[in-house]
């Protein structure tokens, strides 16, 4: 397993893990390379760990753009891994699959991070600052776009797993269990029966996008969460967990036109804001009062968070 960083196939595969895992050189996240819409994925740890990872488990990105397999990841921890490094992807990182994109669909059951560092490095993009989006188990999803140039409808569950006694260093956005939920309008996410615990998650990036112990962001795509939980968890710095209306759960809310997040079969509305005009005294010209009570010429406020 630790030589492998490519696997090219046709056809479902079956990775079975009948041991636990010591890594002890540097880590390259594995991809997969298929050539047909209906390939099946499952990778099963059998209750086994892997240990000692320097960098994400699996890829993702660009490197998936156009496959459109369905990957199940079952039965695996990931631990022990103190110096887990993202430095190839300024898109997503997360300990497990570093972004989901051109999938059908991926499911996580019994998955587990324990006493893992996970870091996401930083570019420099067109002259600006970038850095992926980080999370416990996924950084990013999207739908992505087929051969043909369509989208590629996706479901991602994630089910039954656990995130303990890490840390989680992102630059902007960052989530316990996936850091950006829902890059597109083509993505459904169903997260149940989730713990995280005893983590600190940490936001780099000034002003900060929003961080929380299920998901940093929840965007233009469909999340449902069920039975969740986020407890002892440090949020650094505080402050950064801009929504956080439902016990912390979710950092942020951004749904354009499209996204909707429900938690516990509540749906999450995003507060409708109404600008005042304020009647310009003697010398002052008209202003715009927003909901904080703070006025201006062009006051208004961000709903995004």
């Amino acid at each position: 397993l630790e030589y492998v960083s490519c696997v090219e196939y046709s056809g479902d595969i079956t990775i079975n893990l009948n041991n636990d895992i010591v890594i002890e050189s540097a880590w390259t996240p594995v991809w997969f390379a298929t050539v047909s819409s209906s390939d099946n994925i499952v990778i099963d740890g059998n209750e086994h760990s892997i240990s000692g990872l320097t960098a994400p488990f699996l890829a993702g990105g660009t490197k998936l753009q156009w496959g459109q397999e369905a990957l199940e990841i079952r039965n695996l921890t990931i631990k022990n891994s103190p110096n887990m490094v993202c430095t190839d992807n300024i898109t997503g990182n997360g300990a497990f699959i570093e972004c989901v994109a051109g999938m059908r669909s991926l499911t996580m059951t019994n998955c587990h991070l324990v006493n893992v560092s996970l870091c996401s490095e930083t570019d420099i993009v067109n002259g600006k600052k970038e850095g992926p989006r980080t999370g416990g188990l996924i950084g990013w999803t999207s739908a992505g776009i087929d051969t043909a140039g369509e989208r590629v409808p996706t479901t991602i569950c994630v089910a039954s797993c656990t995130v303990d006694s890490s840390t989680i260093v992102g630059y902007g956005t960052v989530g316990g269990i996936i850091g950006h939920a829902g890059y597109n309008d083509c993505v459904t996410h169903q997260i149940s029966d989730c713990a995280v615990s005893g983590n600190t998650l940490v936001s780099t990036e000034s002003p900060y996008k929003g961080v929380g112990p299920i998901l940093g962001t929840a965007n233009i795509g469909k999340v449902v969460i069920n039975n969740c939980s986020g407890n002892n968890v440090e949020i650094v710095p505080e402050g950064c967990e801009t929504d956080n209306s439902t016990e912390l759960l979710y950092g942020r809310f951004v749904p354009g036109d499209t996204g909707s997040l429900y938690i516990d079969g509540t749906e999450i509305l995003v507060p409708v804001v109404t600008p005042v005009v304020v009647a310009p005294t003697q010398g002052e010209t008209t202003g715009v009062t927003d909901t904080t009570g703070a006025t201006g010429t062009t006051g208004a406020t961000d709903t995004t968070g």
